[in-house]
Formats: C-alpha cells, structure tokens, sequence
C-alpha cells in the first residue's frame, strides 16, 4: 500500500519540490488576506499553517496530475514521430 506511494514520489519529487515553493508563498498571502493578518503569523499559528498547508497541497496534487497527463502525451508524440 505505501510502496505505490513511495514510488509515485520516487517519479515526482523533483517535479513536487520544484513547484511547491512558489505555491507555498501564494497561499501563505492569500490565507493572511483571509484571516486579516501577517504572514508572518499565518506560518506561526498552527491553525493557519495547517490551513495553508492543507490548500498547498491540493493544488500540488491537481498541477502534478496535469504534469503527469503533460509528460505521457509529450511522450507519446514523440513515439509517434520517431516511428515516421
């Protein structure tokens, strides 16, 4: 059960880690534009950490999923073209 996703990660991490940051800081202003608030506080109180965390991750597990879909239909194309 949690060799799929060991390996899942195994295939992705670069991918995860490389779009995660970015996403992090995003969500981190957006949740202290919600809870009227710093960032700063947004990343110390554990309430508003989760709650970033928990939309982080969502969106990182949507834009890996399109990645995914992206990569085996680039793969795909080029089979079909080096078989020309």
């Amino acid at each position: 059960m949690g060799g799929g996703f060991c390996r899942w990660f195994g295939r992705n991490s670069f991918d995860v880690m490389a779009i995660h940051n970015p996403i992090k800081g995003i969500v981190v202003v957006v949740v202290a534009k919600l809870f009227h608030c710093s960032t700063d506080i947004v990343s110390q109180s554990i309430m508003q950490a989760f709650v970033s965390f928990l939309i982080t991750f969502v969106i990182i597990l949507f834009l890996m999923r399109v990645i995914i879909i992206a990569k085996q239909k680039y793969k795909k194309h080029l089979q079909t073209t080096s078989n020309k």
